[in-house]
């Protein structure tokens, strides 16, 4: 379910079990919620998983059409309702971004850049814990797009990763 439109929008990027089909959210799965917002000339960053999110594995986070060599943060968190005692998604039109939205909690930032073909990527180990297994961890990545809007940023939908054994 979108967390901005209530429309119901999650995309299945991995899945190790047809169970994923009937709306169940399993343990070893990604998927993508909210929107991406990228008004200046229409590119929208997007933002992706690659591999098995297993305990013990390593994860690929993918940016993709960001602009050529624009600085990224990625960030990381474990919700998608709360970040720093405030409600999520929270509107980043307050502060110069219409149409875009925090949808992660920022627990954790990561400053990338783009290469020269708007991709970046950012390995993710998860330890082998079976403490960690059905984890829920929330990304969204932010590019510098100065022409996007007053705040200059652009904003990739939301990703939600939940371990597997």
């Amino acid at each position: 379910l979108d967390a901005v439109t209530g429309h119901a929008t999650a995309k299945t990027l991995w899945s190790p079990s047809p169970t994923a089909a009937t709306g169940s959210i399993i343990p070893g799965l990604a998927t993508v919620f909210g929107l991406a917002i990228g008004i200046g000339d229409g590119v929208v960053p997007t933002l992706s998983a690659r591999g098995v999110p297993s305990i013990g594995a390593t994860i690929s986070l993918d940016v993709a059409r960001a602009r050529s060599l624009a600085p990224l943060a990625l960030i990381l968190g474990t919700s998608n309702t709360t970040s720093g005692g405030g409600a999520l998604p929270f509107d980043l039109g307050t502060i110069g971004a219409p149409g875009c939205h925090l949808l992660a909690s920022t627990d954790l930032a990561f400053a990338l850049t783009a290469s020269a073909g708007g991709t970046a990527t950012l390995p993710l180990p998860i330890p082998n814990s079976q403490a960690l297994r059905g984890l829920h961890l929330y990304q969204q990545a932010f590019a510098v797009d100065l022409g996007a809007n007053q705040l200059g940023i652009s904003a990739t939908a939301g990703l939600h990763v939940v371990t597997g054994y």
